[in-house]
Parts: C-alpha cells; sequence; structure tokens
C-alpha cells in the first residue's frame, strides 16, 4: 500500500515565479489499485509522480511505501521497489544496447550483487532466462522475441515504449508509474500499448498510477478516478462511481470546482 500524507511542494520559493506544485496532498493507494488522475497541464500530475519516485523531494510531508518511509530515499533506491512509464518512447531503453542486454538490465535491477558479478564476468542471459525473457515478451505480440539482438535505437516509438513497459514489469514491482505513457503514440499504437498495459497489470495485480490528458482512456480504465487542479484533488471517484460518468460529466464537474473554462491549452480531451 501506498500512503502519501500532506505532501506539498514549492517550486521558485520566494521569487516572482513561485508556484505550489503541490499544495498538501494526501492519498491512499491499496494494493492491486490502478488509479487514472487527470488535470490540465499544471495541475500536478507529473509532480506528484516525481514526488512518488523521488525525481523531486518533498518540502512537506509524508511518503510510504509497504510500511516504509520514502520521502528522503534517493530514486535510485526507490527504483528497486517502483517501476515507471514517460511519455517520451525514448527514456527508459539504452538505444544503442540490444533488446536483451536492455531486458537484462531490467532483469537485475534491485539485486545489486547479482547485476554486479555479471556485469564484472560479462555473464549475459542463461538460456532459461533468456527464453523466459522472450516468453514474457511475445505476449507484446510484437514478434520482439525474434528480435532479441536488435538495437532498441531501431524499433518504433510503439515497440520501444511495450518493451519500456515489460522491463518495468518484468520483476513485479511494488508500484507502477504511468505518466502519459501513451500521448506520444499514434491513436492505433497508443489504444495496443493501452490494452497490453492493462492486461500486464491485470495478470500480475500490479499497483498502478497512470496520469493521462485522455478523459476516455481515464474513465475506461482503472477502478478509481482522480481529477486534480493548482496542485489539490478536487475529485476522486470510485469504481462504481466512474462507471456512470460520460466525458461530459468530467468537463462540467471540473470547470464547476476549478472555475475555469476549457481552452486547447488545457487539452481535456
Amino acid at each position: 500500500m501506498l500512503e502519501l500524507k500532506h505532501i506539498s511542494i514549492t517550486f521558485n520559493e520566494h521569487t516572482v515565479n513561485e508556484k505550489k506544485a503541490l499544495n498538501d496532498v494526501s492519498l491512499k493507494v491499496n494494493d492491486g489499485d490502478f488509479i487514472t488522475i487527470i488535470g490540465s497541464n499544471g495541475a500536478g500530475k507529473s509532480t506528484l509522480l516525481n514526488c512518488i519516485s523521488g525525481s523531486y523531494e518533498v518540502d512537506e510531508g509524508q511518503i510510504i511505501l509497504n510500511g516504509k518511509h520514502m520521502e528522503y530515499m534517493k530514486e535510485y533506491n526507490r527504483a528497486k521497489k517502483i517501476g515507471r512509464l514517460f511519455q517520451d518512447p525514448l527514456k527508459g531503453t539504452a538505444p544503442d544496447m540490444s533488446i536483451e542486454e536492455n531486458l537484462e538490465l531490467a532483469y537485475r535491477r534491485g539485486n545489486s550483487q547479482n547485476s554486479l558479478y555479471h556485469r564484472f564476468f560479462k555473464i549475459g542471459l542463461t538460456k532459461q532466462e533468456r527464453q523466459l525473457m522472450k516468453d514474457k515478451v511475445s505476449l507484446l505480440g510484437l514478434d520482439l522475441e525474434k528480435r532479441f539482438s536488435s538495437k532498441v535505437g531501431l524499433l518504433s516509438g510503439g515497440q520501444r515504449q511495450a518493451l519500456t513497459l515489460m522491463m518495468a514489469t518484468i520483476n513485479t514491482p511494488d508500484l507502477l508509474l504511468l505518466d502519459e505513457h501513451t500521448a506520444a503514440l499514434d491513436p492505433k499504437t497508443a489504444k495496443q500499448v493501452m490494452e497490453i498495459t492493462d492486461t500486464i497489470i491485470k495478470e500480475e495485480n500490479i499497483t498502478t498510477i497512470m496520469i493521462t490528458h485522455n478523459i476516455a482512456q481515464a474513465l475506461a480504465y482503472g477502478n478509481r478516478l482522480i481529477m486534480m487542479n493548482e496542485g489539490k484533488i478536487l475529485y476522486e471517484f470510485s469504481n462504481e462511481e466512474k462507471a456512470n460518468l460520460t466525458i461530459e460529466d468530467v468537463m462540467k464537474l471540473y470547470q464547476q470546482k476549478s472555475h475555469n473554462d476549457f481552452s486547447d491549452s488545457m487539452l481535456l480531451d
């Protein structure tokens, strides 16, 4: 379980550009939850994930994952328990390394002794491990298991994002963070990657937080929906409540609570 207690963070404090990016945010994420978060640009969605992952250090509050405080833990230590995907398909993989080498790095993440041993003696995957990797990658339905020696830089954006998803979940994380991970893909590829994502999350029962600008996507996936604005949580909907919402309902609620009108720059579509 993840618990956020009164999280706050301010950027450019004591300057004319001061911004309260998160303002006293509290949230309980139960094991197996798949939470989707929507909100306009600057609502605090990505900042929230950055604080959870350790990219940003909070000014106030507590971040507790499975009973362990993480608010001052370094990002690389949190990465052993937290998987993350970004909007940019180029992040999360090493382009000059092969698919197999990228998968091996992910597979050995979290076990420093195992990882250092294999690096020092230049030992790759065993035959059994390689077959395990191929079996898992075949679930993506992209035939990447037939291209294990290919450099990742040669893959399409959708293929790289699907591979990054596999790398983030190859050792089931305690928490998976999805930061608009389909936003940079064309609609057909985005739909495919999202379906793969949902399948893996359900099969592995991975606790997940996903932020998106796509309201339809936020309504279609997950068991809880959160709406953010100006660093605060405006609304939270359970699975039953979310099932009865339409895109028009969400837009109306946002306008009522935030007192903002929708515009092209807010991207809530």
